[in-house]
């Protein structure tokens, strides 16, 4: 079954449009009879003034800005200069004890071995804690000779090792100079491991 809506009444339809026109522009204009609502007044704004005490200050923070940026930039730059001064003779303090316990060196003692050993691996921390890379180079490589090659350790590779760190913590010291010398110790060391395996 199907459902055919019912034909559109057009005049009803346009009297209906007609009314609500005229209805819709009756409410747009203004009501006969009636006076206009006045308009609301703006609530009042509010200020609130800046005490001259602290506009002097933050002026005076403006003007000083730079003298106090200086100020702090040369406080922290001797801050600066005092810890590497003082990390540089903690690392010379470790490397000269590194040095003293390797220089009585006599592989075919454990205690000995174990002794260099530790001092080694002390100064190697030491170095990386104070960012000194190259002495770090230096106590790794003793350490891994002492604790590889053990009773066949060679003395004279010892001694080289120990020499190379006093001349590395020396305050004239070249850095690539005594990077080349890590490198040359890193070889030795190798070459020397290579012949006892």
């Amino acid at each position: 079954m199907r459902i055919i809506p019912a034909p559109r009444d057009k005049a009803a339809a346009k009297s209906r449009d007609g009314k609500t026109g005229s209805s819709a522009k009756s409410a747009a204009g203004k009501p006969s009879g009636t006076k206009p609502s006045p308009a609301k007044p703006a609530p009042p704004r509010e200020t609130v003034p800046v005490p001259d005490r602290l506009r002097a200050k933050a002026l005076a923070f403006d003007a000083d800005y730079e003298e106090a940026l200086a100020a702090a930039v040369s406080r922290a730059q001797a801050a600066e200069v005092r810890v590497r001064a003082q990390a540089g003779e903690t690392l010379a303090e470790e490397a000269a004890r590194c040095a003293g316990i390797v220089e009585g060196f006599d592989p075919a003692q454990a205690a000995s071995r174990t002794r260099s050993l530790r001092a080694a691996h002390r100064l190697r921390g030491a170095a990386l804690g104070l960012a000194v890379p190259v002495v770090a180079r230096m106590a790794a490589s003793l350490a891994r000779l002492v604790e590889r090659a053990g009773a066949r350790t060679p003395v004279a590779l010892v001694a080289a090792h120990a020499d190379a760190i006093r001349a590395a913590v020396s305050p004239k010291a070249e850095p690539r100079a005594a990077e080349v010398v890590a490198r040359e110790l890193e070889v030795a060391v190798d070459a020397v491991l290579a012949r006892l395996k």
